[in-house]
């Protein structure tokens, strides 16, 4: 993010975080705190489910989710396209220009294969 600090609170299991290429494992009841302007992410690496509370400064970072998770990606999902398709590229792209976000795809698809993440 170019304006966007994240802070999170694990409720249970363990989220492992990545900043500035350093792994941590974060288990619940611990706090961490991924700044921005920092290539960062979070997921969870093992087989028992994590729950977390993930909080936003500097700007309404809610809207840019619920339009990721809740419009775009059932949009592609249902017309079994990817981020890879010009049209839903473009709509991407968009709303990270809107929200500040800078995407990493190479280092995402390296920690996808190493933790055998699912997408």
């Amino acid at each position: 993010h170019k304006a966007l600090d994240e802070l999170m609170y694990v409720l249970e299991g363990t989220v492992t975080v990545m900043v500035a290429g350093e792994i941590t494992d974060v288990h619940a009841g611990s706090w961490h705190f991924r700044p921005r302007g920092i290539v960062h992410t979070f997921f969870n690496k093992t087989a028992t489910p994590a729950r977390a509370i993930d909080m936003y400064f500097q700007q309404n970072f809610e809207d840019y989710l619920e339009e990721y998770f809740h419009v775009i990606l059932p949009e592609m999902r249902e017309r079994k396209l990817t981020p890879a398709d010009p049209v839903f590229g473009k709509r991407l792209h968009a709303l990270h220009e809107k929200y500040g976000m800078v995407g990493f795809p190479a280092q995402r698809e390296e920690w996808v294969s190493r933790y055998g993440l699912k997408r």
